[in-house]
């Protein structure tokens, strides 16, 4: 398979794997830190949030990038908004125009078709021994032709979005692979290893779902409704709940109005 890939990224490529962001993990603790795009057909035992299976076909994309940063611990986590504007860059240049206004993205890391799954993003951190910088994989699954059923989510798939496209020929996985990694090395590069972290913000919050609407989060002992009022500069979704009290979300399930 044929990836344009960006000057200093690698390619792994696997016919089968357990799991791409534990194919991370084994080639960091072998001192493999990245650039690298780890890529594979099928995964057998995929992971999504909190636990969840992440589904796997041919059908689907699977990927994951291997990179380390300097940043500082707390800023890591920023690296799943630099991913999801990448990926929702890149959905919009398959999509047909007319469709790129049903295309948003979900806090903390989902990409939704008019309210239906199309890509999620998993992010992991792994410390690795003489290593001082953080070293991360952050995975992707992204439905291409495929439409599995995905827990709380009904699902959405990129072929649905491109009926205008080269005839309707099937889109190559290698093609959307290489658009992919090329945005997220752009936006990458913005972020700056946390110091420009404002600018991958406003270009989230230019795609975001839900803004300054009624969402539920729910949170592992409790869940709270209210309005999703902005997201701070760190990336912390700020919720107000009906009684008036703000709240900082910093992990959770969100969901678009009551649950």
């Amino acid at each position: 398979m044929t990836v344009n890939m960006p000057d200093g990224y690698a390619i792994a490529e696997f016919e089968t794997l357990d799991s791409t962001n534990k194919q991370a993990y084994r080639l960091a603790q072998m001192g493999e830190f990245g650039p690298m795009l780890i890529f594979t057909k099928n995964q057998s035992h995929g992971k999504g949030r909190n636990g969840r299976v992440w589904l796997s076909s041919n059908d689907t994309l699977t990927a994951t990038i291997l990179i380390s940063s300097k940043a500082p611990k707390e800023n890591v986590a920023q690296l799943a908004f630099v991913m999801a504007i990448a990926a929702h860059k890149t959905v919009c240049e398959f999509a047909d125009a007319d469709k790129h206004q049903h295309i948003g993205l979900k806090w903390p890391n989902d990409i939704l078709v008019q309210g239906r799954k199309l890509a999620g993003i998993l992010i992991e951190s792994f410390t690795i021994k003489d290593n001082a910088d953080s070293v991360l994989a952050i995975g992707i699954g992204m439905n291409i032709d495929n439409i599995p059923s995905d827990g709380d989510f009904s699902a959405s798939a990129l072929s649905q979005l491109c009926t205008n496209s080269e005839l309707d020929k099937p889109i190559k996985i290698e093609t959307i692979l290489s658009s992919l990694v090329q945005n997220f090395a752009t936006y990458f590069d913005l972020w700056a290893e946390g110091k420009n972290f404002a600018s991958i913000r406003k270009i989230w919050l230019a795609n975001a779902i839900g803004l300054g609407g009624k969402i539920t989060a729910r949170l592992p002992n409790q869940s709270i409704y209210g309005v999703f009022e902005r997201l701070d500069e760190d990336g912390i979704l700020i919720l107000r709940d009906e009684a008036g009290e703000i709240h900082q979300i910093t992990a959770g399930d969100i969901f678009i109005g009551h649950i």
